[in-house]
């Protein structure tokens, strides 16, 4: 994604450095989505240290997991990014869809908020998988779309959850991200 300027690129991946270590007692708590960002139009880019320990992945928060299939885009209305991943919440281990949210300005994507989780997304027995955001340009709104894997093992369904937008009012205070 790029920013309305063309100053920043930010790019998502998965990073499979993010599982922890073997003999790590809490297994729950990883991130796996990776993000880089450029100043120079892409030509080279820098791992954003954005999780615990400065790592170069998106933060989560204690037990939850966020497992990276980036989608990311840019919101010219708040002069953020939107970082979309699967994530399993830590409340029940449901598999849904979170967003993270950007600082912005001249270093944009540089700070990133915890996973906020896109709520419909998660149901009992499903999972959600393959998210997708596009962003409305005018009203700064998220559509947020994902498919939903069935309790079948590894069947994919065909349904795709109906869209969903998303409110981006107040999205970044003087200092913080919240959403």
């Amino acid at each position: 994604a790029v920013n309305a300027a063309a100053t920043v690129v930010i790019a998502g991946y998965d990073d499979a450095r993010g599982f922890p270590a073997v003999n790590n007692a809490d297994q729950n708590t990883l991130s796996l989505s990776g993000v880089a960002r450029s100043t120079d139009g892409g030509a080279s880019w820098t791992p954003v240290a954005a999780g615990a320990n400065g790592e170069p992945r998106l933060p989560t928060v204690q037990n939850g997991s966020v497992y990276g299939d980036a989608s990311v885009v840019y919101s010219p209305v708040s002069d953020v990014f939107v970082y979309a991943s699967v994530y399993v919440r830590p409340s029940d281990r449901l598999q849904g869809l979170s967003v993270s949210v950007s600082n912005s300005g001249a270093t944009a994507g540089t700070v990133w908020s915890t996973p906020r989780e896109v709520t419909p997304s998660f149901i009992s027995s499903h999972a959600a998988d393959k998210e997708q955001l596009t962003v409305n340009t005018r009203t700064g709104r998220l559509l947020v779309t994902w498919k939903l894997l069935m309790p079948a093992g590894l069947l994919l369904s065909k349904m795709v959850r109906a869209p969903r937008w998303v409110g981006l009012s107040a999205l970044v205070t003087t200092s913080t991200v919240v959403l």
